[in-house]
């Protein structure tokens, strides 16, 4: 069988800021969203002589820092441009700047890249909101998406076909393939327990994506076709606040779903934080954000397919720090999956590189040195996610360890 080598770009959450103002301080912004001042590590002597201009930890990412970002992405051999949403910032404070993150991500974006898209909660206004009768399951153009697929089509960057304007125009899902590559881009906020408690009689296929999921994998299994689903929100919990991302009975069917043809990889965002796990025999690899919101460093993937397998991704992230003292967006390589793990990020192998972080702090390190301000410490946490569905399960393995921690003896 002929070997297909694919080289695809991988972003999420840039949550653009038009709004930035690095001398507004969080006690006055009117969105109550942390303009705080804290640079890396709260050092407070490591303020640059030039202020924030490029950004700071906690805030979302002004315009000037996401272009010099995407000046820098190499597009050699890229095929496709994988965005797992939230180009808008966090409760733009107009309409006007809402549209304006979108402008700025068009006309940043290579135009000769194929770009497929999966919708986050923000990038609505107001956030989100998908209006009231989005649940409803029927055929009706949602106004909302009819919105945010005009902000995405009006400079031509993405370019959908009549069959997948009009899933997304239901729903906020379409199937896409590039190059051999098939994507499945989901609409995860509709089994969101933040967004679906806006809602009551709650459908239990909104939208009808569960039907579409399913038709799509058995069009892909009856032509023995890997696969890759895509979304905005993962499934199963965030490792960084012990929250379940989606609700329990729409993960049972999805994964039911999934099943009958497994998906080699689940591509995911929204936490803004690096992290990886196995979900009944799925690779479920959750991509850092390009916003330093969640006290990170902006980052972004290369992601290497073979037949439709991932087989490898190279992080590439940018120091906000940095930034502002040398007053520029400067890309750096941060790690290789396959160089520094030793392997392919697979479910299986992402099982045992579970097992050797339980009992090798230094391996975990790995993962957030350079890239994240709060990895210390969070090792049981982070741990816990991996390997529980249930936000019961994950308070219960939290516990255990700290119990285990203070119970035995130390080394």
């Amino acid at each position: 069988k002929q070997c297909l080598f694919i080289n695809v770009l991988l972003t999420s959450d840039p949550h653009i800021d038009p709004d930035y103002n690095q001398f507004i301080d969080k006690n006055d912004d009117p969105r109550f969203f942390c303009r705080d001042y804290k640079p890396w590590g709260e050092q407070k002597s490591l303020v640059p002589s030039g202020g924030f201009p490029y950004g700071q930890y906690g805030c979302d990412l002004p315009v000037k820092s996401y272009v010099e970002i995407a000046k820098q992405i190499d597009y050699t051999d890229i095929v496709a441009h994988l965005q797992l949403g939230d180009i808008a910032a966090h409760g733009p404070l107009s309409v006007e700047s809402y549209m304006k993150s979108f402008k700025v991500f068009s006309e940043s974006h290579n135009q000769g890249i194929p770009l497929v898209f999966s919708i986050g909660n923000n990038d609505m206004f107001p956030n989100n909101q998908l209006g009231s009768t989005f649940t409803d399951n029927d055929e009706a153009e949602n106004p909302v998406l009819a919105s945010v697929l005009g902000n995405l089509t009006e400079n031509k960057i993405l370019k959908l076909n009549s069959s997948q304007q009009q899933t997304f125009l239901k729903g906020g899902y379409y199937s896409q393939t590039i190059q051999d590559l098939n994507v499945i881009s989901l609409n995860t906020m509709m089994y969101a327990y933040d967004f679906l408690s806006q809602y009551e009689n709650v459908s239990d296929d909104p939208r009808g994506q569960l039907d579409f999921l399913r038709g799509q994998i058995q069009k892909f299994k009856t032509s023995e076709q890997q696969y890759t689903v895509m979304s905005h929100i993962c499934p199963g919990i965030n490792a960084f606040n012990g929250f379940q991302q989606i609700q329990q009975k729409y993960f049972d069917q999805i994964f039911a779903i999934l099943s009958l043809h497994k998906p080699q990889q689940w591509l995911c965002g929204h936490t803004h934080k690096d992290s990886f796990k196995s979900l009944h025999g799925v690779a479920i690899l959750n991509a850092p954000g390009l916003s330093p919101n969640s006290y990170n460093n902006p980052a972004f993937r290369y992601l290497n397919f073979t037949n439709n397998t991932l087989k490898n991704y190279v992080q590439y992230f940018s120091s906000v720090q940095n930034a502002n003292f040398i007053q520029k967006m400067t890309v750096k390589r941060h790690y290789s999956f396959t160089e520094q793990y030793l392997g392919e990020p697979s479910a299986e192998y992402l099982l045992q590189l579970k097992a050797k972080m339980k009992v090798n702090p230094k391996l975990y390190a790995r993962l957030y040195e350079d890239s994240d301000l709060y990895y210390q410490d969070k090792r049981q946490f982070y741990l816990c996610a991996t390997e529980t569905l249930t936000a019961e399960q994950y308070q219960d393995c939290v516990d255990i360890w700290a119990f285990n921690e203070v119970t035995q003896p130390k080394s």
